[in-house]
């Protein structure tokens, strides 16, 4: 993994900073940000305090946070889809158990039972 570079790096510092500012309950600010931003010795373009300010300011950090950790995977492959026919289930069991008996390759045989 390489170093993050131009925006990136802006991104960062002001992620990081609102992530501060956040857990310290201080008002995420450009001003604010742009504070921790250079307390850490660095610094970002305007546009990047200004875009984050707005951002904090529509939706508190601690919740952009807690909707990110909330990702699903979706449904779990053995359940039918919300709605679906009750006399779909099978086939979709049976066209499971099809596609895993087959040779996709790449894993030399070593997950065969006859090892």
């Amino acid at each position: 993994m390489s170093a993050p570079e131009g925006s990136q790096v802006n991104e960062l510092l002001c992620s990081y900073a609102a992530l501060v500012l956040s857990d310290c309950e201080a008002e995420i600010t450009e001003e604010s940000l742009n504070a921790v931003i250079s307390a850490a010795k660095g610094s970002v373009p305007a546009h990047f305090a200004s875009i984050f300010a707005k951002v904090a300011g529509a939706k508190p950090v601690s919740e952009l946070i807690a909707a990110a950790s909330n990702v699903s995977a979706g449904p779990s492959s053995g359940a039918p889809a919300a709605g679906a026919p009750a006399g779909d289930a099978p086939a979709a069991e049976e066209a499971k158990k099809e596609s895993s008996s087959e040779d996709v390759g790449g894993a030399g045989g070593m997950f065969e039972d006859d090892y």
